[in-house]
């Protein structure tokens, strides 16, 4: 997982007033070598006004890495990002049905990474944790198996300075 600040090129919203409640297309790209700025030209005019009118997006943003302001000395894969949210299925479908960017040879293809991610749970509030209720506990248990053992652990080399091969309580 890459963690990076990216600065906003063009944004648009669809429906404001309604809720999004669906999930998100994530778009992680480069421009081909030497084709930056047509790059920059091709998403902002053509593609991304293109893209954010498919039936189901909510809202659409288009961002670019700028090394100002980041929290680490290193550089992203991938230098620009499109991030649509989009409700229902039908947006999901646009996207698997879509063979613009794979078809622009404006896109560095071999760094090309298009995703969708579904939120599992409802946002997380200081009343959920400290006055759980039946329903939301039911809801972490349904969340925690349809992770199964997808889950990533570690770390707890961070939480002591034990020795190598002693078991470090997380608890503390």
């Amino acid at each position: 997982l890459e963690d990076y600040h990216y600065y906003p090129l063009q944004f648009r919203a669809n429906d404001p007033e309604t809720p999004h409640r669906g999930g998100i297309i994530l778009e992680q790209l480069n421009p081909s070598a030497g084709n930056e700025p047509a790059f920059r030209d091709w998403y902002n005019d053509s593609y991304f006004p293109a893209a954010a009118r498919r039936s189901g997006v909510h809202s659409a943003g288009f961002l670019t890495f700028r090394r100002h302001g980041q929290m680490i000395p290193t550089t992203p894969s991938q230098h620009y990002v499109g991030i649509y949210r989009v409700d229902g299925p039908e947006a999901l479908a646009a996207w698997r049905d879509s063979r613009d960017l794979r078809a622009s040879a404006l896109v560095d293809q071999a760094s090309l990474r298009v995703t969708h991610w579904d939120a599992i749970t409802s946002k997380l509030t200081k009343d959920d944790v400290q006055h759980p209720t039946a329903a939301g506990l039911a809801q972490e248990e349904r969340a925690r198996a349809h992770m199964g053992d997808r889950v990533l652990t570690g770390g707890t080399e961070k939480l002591g300075s034990n020795a190598p091969g002693d078991a470090v309580d997380a608890s503390r």
